[in-house]
């Protein structure tokens, strides 16, 4: 399973408990803990906080966004300025620097149906990673 550690997230703003109010807020995870679906996100400025990963958005990582873009589209009926963002989202992401990926990631969580094809929470994309390696797996079949 892929590593979540510096994945740059955002707190749903529409989060109800938060003791450090940074609901919408953008930070990196810098520690994830799968059985207790939490993580530890750090905002900066040495404020870290910890989040059930179902309060925390991410962009798919563009293998996964790619594979499910050509669905999304038909199913959304995304207009073509719609895919160009999406690219333009990727390749703002894909700098590694930490002020475009939060842009990325607000540009995408900005736009309803590019939320839809392109951003997952946190535990998402835990399950979505459990399901590929179930799926990867043959178990052995006895007679």
């Amino acid at each position: 399973m892929e590593d979540l550690f510096e994945t740059m997230v955002m707190v749903d703003p529409n989060l109800t408990h938060d003791p450090l109010n940074m609901q919408g807020g953008m930070g990196v995870i810098t520690q994830a803990f799968y059985e207790d679906c939490a993580a530890y996100v750090n905002f900066g400025y040495e404020r870290i906080g910890v989040y059930n990963n179902d309060a925390l958005f991410m962009l798919m990582p563009a293998d996964v966004a790619l594979e499910k873009l050509p669905s999304a589209i038909q199913e959304m009926h995304m207009h073509p300025l719609e895919v160009v963002d999406i690219f333009n989202i990727y390749m703002l992401h894909e700098t590694g620097k930490s002020e475009q990926q939060e842009k990325a990631l607000d540009w995408a969580l900005g736009n309803s149906r590019i939320s839809k094809a392109v951003v997952f929470s946190v535990q998402d994309w835990i399950d979505f990673q459990i399901e590929r390696l179930d799926k990867q797996q043959n178990p052995g079949r006895g007679r």
